[in-house]
C-alpha cells in the first residue's frame, strides 16, 4: 500500500509550487502511520483508557508490547488501510504539497523485541 500511495503522489509532483517558486519546497509531516503517536493518532490508544500502570501504551513500542504480535498486527493493518489514503495523498498534491515526511522506524527493515510480528506488512 505505501508503495503505491508513494508512486500515486510523485506522479502529481510539479516541479514548482503552487506560486510558481522553483526554490521553495512545500511539504507537510505525515507522522502517526508508521511511527505511532497518541497525539495524532488517538483512537489507536483509546482502548487503554481506565487501564492500569504497565497495561497502558503510549508509542509504538509499548502499543505492540501489551497487546502482542497478532493483536497489534491485526490493529496496525486496519490503520495502514485506512489512515492515509490515495484520496488524501491527492488531495495533498492538488493544495501544492511537493514532499512528504513520513516518519518511519528502524524496526521496519529490521524487526526486534515487541516489533516481530506487531509491525508486519509495514515495509
Amino acid at each position: 500500500m505505501f508503495k503505491k500511495i508513494i508512486t500515486f503522489f510523485l506522479s502529481l509532483i510539479s516541479s514548482t509550487n503552487a506560486l510558481g517558486d522553483q526554490k521553495s519546497i512545500v511539504g507537510v509531516n505525515m507522522g502517526g502511520y508508521f511511527v505511532l503517536e497518541p497525539w495524532i493518532t488517538p483512537s489507536l490508544f483509546y482502548q487503554f483508557l481506565d487501564k492500569k500502570q504497565g497495561e497502558v501504551a503510549f508509542d509504538s513500542y509499548t502499543f505492540c508490547e501489551i497487546l502482542g504480535p497478532e493483536k497489534g498486527n491485526k490493529w496496525m493493518k486496519a490503520h495502514w488501510n485506512k489512515f492515509y489514503t490515495e484520496d488524501y495523498i491527492k488531495d495533498l498534491s492538488l493544495k501544492g504539497i511537493q514532499r512528504i515526511r513520513l516518519p518511519i522506524g528502524d524496526w521496519t527493515m529490521n524487526p526486534y523485541g515487541p516489533y516481530i510480528g506487531c509491525m508486519d506488512g509495514a515495509e
